[in-house]
């Protein structure tokens, strides 16, 4: 990052003509617009000392030579051409907030929910359970370590109180919370511009028939938000999700008798639905979920003891379409276990993939969200015992007891038990 402190531009004031000093201050201007991402380097360049002193070295060659204005202009219009293709070579991005000539560009709209942008780095909301708040971690695609949240929801106006898991519609910036100790989901709208003690946009209350709402998903292409409730072992749908009023009725509701729901999982392109049962150690899953109501039965159910579940809460699917699941442990150490073809796997279905054991630092895991910005089968997990998000690459190959690629926890982090988890990859 180029520091215009550094350079000091007086000492060869004198020297410069006022004509050049303004392109020089256009030059030096438009090169602190160039954002270093991951993999920039422009070495290239040098120091920004070394880009001052070469334009001043520059501008005494020209003054002897005595060019015209004009063709200086020609000078810093090359110069900021082979700057501009040598930074993209590179692998940096020129800030969207300023343009060339100095005037101010709108910011992009993000590019469609999940869809990674070139550049976003990142945002990971955490509920905190104990802590009734929700803290959001920036630069989330890369953040590790005892650090500080970059913004918190949390207070009286806020009606958090013990939130479980979460959804995001990252296209719309739309967060929705299951908050179990208020028998209601939370939705804020904007939520990548919010902190402090703020009221959600809309609130779906315990007049809407929640009880014990412990997660929640979201189909975004048929507009329809799934709400798990632990109590009644049901599964809500309300729509629309993008505009449910305050204690909206459900437009249908799953019936699992004898179901001790503890997570659920979408695969929306498929109109498929994942349901962990944690008293049972089993997985349901459903067909044609948008279509179902009433008491339903699970088309296959993953269950038996070689399958490895122990209190099994939170759900997704991996980047092959394999099925990672989160195992509380039911007392036990929990871990993570994962199941190929999650569409297709049935009965007592041994794991491809088991991770677990002290190097993990797992302990009781809950929510477990997929990283769809990487290419590497990345997945981070919340553990409300050890206040510790983690991540773990490669999920459906790397297994047994290895150590996280990376893990945010420590007292800066604000972690007071962590239980959800939404990560925007789009901003």
């Amino acid at each position: 990052m180029f520091t215009p402190a550094c350079c000091n531009k007086h000492g060869v004031a004198t020297r410069l003509s006022a004509a050049l000093r303004f392109r020089k201050w256009q030059l030096l201007t438009f090169l602190e617009e160039i954002v270093p991402q991951d993999g920039c380097s422009l070495p290239f360049l040098g120091s920004y000392n070394r880009i001052a002193d070469e334009l001043t070295f520059m501008d005494e060659r020209y003054r002897v030579a005595r060019w015209a204005t004009v063709k200086r202009n020609r000078f810093l219009i090359l110069t900021i051409l082979v700057v501009s293709v040598l930074a993209a070579l590179s692998g940096c991005v020129i800030s969207p907030r300023r343009s060339v000539d100095g005037s101010i560009s709108p910011t992009p709209t993000p590019g469609p929910t999940g869809s990674p942008v070139p550049g976003a780095a990142g945002k990971l909301y955490v509920s905190n359970q104990s802590g009734n708040s929700i803290v959001r971690f920036d630069n989330a695609l890369t953040a590790t370590g005892d650090i500080q949240p970059a913004a918190a929801i949390f207070g009286p106006n806020t009606g958090l109180n013990n939130p479980q898991f979460m959804a995001l519609d990252p296209s719309a910036d739309r967060l929705f919370v299951a908050n179990l100790g208020g028998s209601s989901v939370l939705i804020w709208d904007g939520i990548s511009t919010l902190n402090g003690n703020i009221a959600p946009t809309r609130t779906i209350g315990p007049s809407s028939g929640l009880i014990a709402p412990i997660a929640v998903a979201l189909d975004s292409t048929r507009d329809l938000l799934y709400v798990a409730d632990a109590t009644q072992g049901e599964v809500l749908v309300f729509s629309p999700a993008s505009t449910v009023g305050s204690n909206a009725a459900p437009s249908r509701a799953l019936i699992i008798t004898g179901a001790s729901v503890g997570g659920i999982a979408l695969d929306a392109a498929n109109d498929r639905l994942y349901v962990s049962d944690t008293a049972s150690n089993a997985i349901g899953v459903f067909d044609n979920a948008s279509t179902l109501n009433g008491q339903v039965t699970s088309n296959r159910a993953i269950t038996g003891a070689d399958t490895g579940l122990q209190g099994p809460e939170g759900l997704t699917l991996d980047l092959s379409g394999d099925l990672v699941v989160a195992n509380g442990g039911n007392g036990n150490l929990g871990n993570i276990t994962v199941y190929a073809n999650a569409a297709g796997a049935d009965a007592d279905v041994q794991p491809i993939v088991l991770i677990g054991g002290n190097n993990t630092t797992l302990s009781a895991p809950a929510q477990v969200v997929l990283n769809t910005a990487s290419a590497a089968n990345e997945i981070y997990v919340a553990d409300s015992t050890t206040n510790a998000v983690t991540t773990f690459t490669s999920v459906n190959t790397s297994g047994g007891n290895i150590t996280p690629s990376r893990s945010i926890g420590g007292g800066s982090t604000t972690f007071n038990g962590p239980r959800g988890l939404a990560l925007d990859p789009t901003r």
